[in-house]
């Protein structure tokens, strides 16, 4: 397979039955100090962050380009889709709770889904970009609160939904999501704005 790095053939030494994802790892680990990987094409197609392809076996493709940037750069492009999808997903806890008192219990329930998947993702990227920046997410402060413990509280609240979701009181629902989620969510988004600002350990 040949591979590409910043537009430049490189020797990496390569086995047939490795998978691709352990390829991209390798590479990573070995960029300078400051860089990640951007962008992931193979055999012409962009792959980034696609897990099925990265697992399958390099011997099945041709070519692997890898883009590389800024590590900085990128969590901050990454911060700021972050930051816009978490007003999007208040907006989307908002009408949750709405058509839960409405009792229209197949749409609230499809917008409950939705809102515990993007939950979840807002988790996963917040930790990434904690790394990306090299900065220990438990020292970003938020009044009496850190990010982690903020994402724990979000994570006892999901298991209190669930349950009043299970019990079907869906009174209890709107209130947990009005009263009690979308202020911890507001605290952890006044959270980006310091990891954007590069001052964590600053309280706010």
């Amino acid at each position: 397979m040949h591979v590409t790095i910043d537009g430049h053939g490189t020797d990496v030494p390569i086995l047939d039955h490795e998978k691709l994802e352990d390829v991209i790892k390798r590479i990573s680990e070995n960029l300078e100090n400051g860089r990640c990987i951007n962008r992931v094409h193979l055999d012409g197609a962009d792959v980034t962050g696609s897990v099925l392809d990265r697992s399958s076996q390099v011997r099945n493709f041709a070519s692997l380009e890898i883009e590389t940037g800024s590590s900085r750069e990128l969590a901050l492009e990454t911060l700021k889709s972050l930051e816009d999808f978490s007003q999007s997903m208040m907006q989307e806890l908002t009408r949750t709770a709405e058509e839960f008192r409405l009792g229209d219990e197949d749409l609230s329930n499809q917008l409950f889904m939705r809102c515990l998947d993007g939950l979840q993702i807002m988790i996963r990227v917040t930790y990434s970009i904690g790394n990306l920046l090299e900065v220990d997410l438990r020292e970003v402060l938020i009044e009496e609160s850190n990010i982690p413990s903020l994402i724990n509280r979000i994570n006892e609240l999901l298991d209190e939904l669930i349950e009043a979701q299970t019990q079907n009181d869906t009174i209890l629902l709107a209130d947990l999501i009005e009263y009690e989620l979308q202020p911890v969510l507001e605290d952890w988004m006044k959270a980006y704005h310091i990891l954007k600002q590069d001052k964590s350990s600053v309280k706010i």
